[in-house]
């Protein structure tokens, strides 16, 4: 029963599945806006270096929040809120750089241009926003412990 806990999945499934969602969201996007299979691979290649925290900061966010979410059904519920929110901010922040990708088909080259230039600052900023959002629920999670 270690897989399931009171009818919800383990935080571990969950953290694992958020991952593999990450990075299979982020290959079917590239490939859709490129048509080259192996776009994706070749700018993992170019980026590991941001890819790979960006997934596993989204993956490390996913099995915190299905913690909270055990930890609160126990009694203390005030901090999901918050904490979505959070998550949110910081899921909207990994995913932004794919913006540029969408830009020219909408006709605004300029600003895909602009996204792409700063495409580094992007990833950093989605890679500090997961781990700061996984921070913050790490001590909403410490927190409802101590007052259950």
């Amino acid at each position: 029963t270690r897989r399931i806990m009171r009818g919800k999945f383990s935080p571990y499934l969950v953290g694992i599945f958020g991952i593999v969602g990450m990075t299979l969201f982020y290959y079917v996007l590239l490939f859709a806006t490129t048509s080259d299979p192996l776009h994706p691979y070749i700018f993992f290649l170019d980026k590991w270096f941001l890819l790979g925290p960006l997934f596993f900061g989204f993956g490390l966010q996913m099995f915190l929040f299905q913690k909270m979410r055990m930890v609160m059904s126990h009694g203390a519920k005030g901090v999901t809120g918050a904490s979505m929110g959070m998550s949110g901010v910081s899921m909207a922040a990994c995913c932004a750089h794919h913006l540029a990708e969408i830009f020219p088909i909408l006709g605004l080259v300029g600003l895909a241009g602009i996204m792409t230039e700063y495409l580094n600052f992007f990833l950093g900023a989605g890679i500090f926003m997961n781990f700061f959002g996984a921070g913050y629920m790490l001590k909403k999670i410490q927190m409802a412990k101590v007052k259950c």
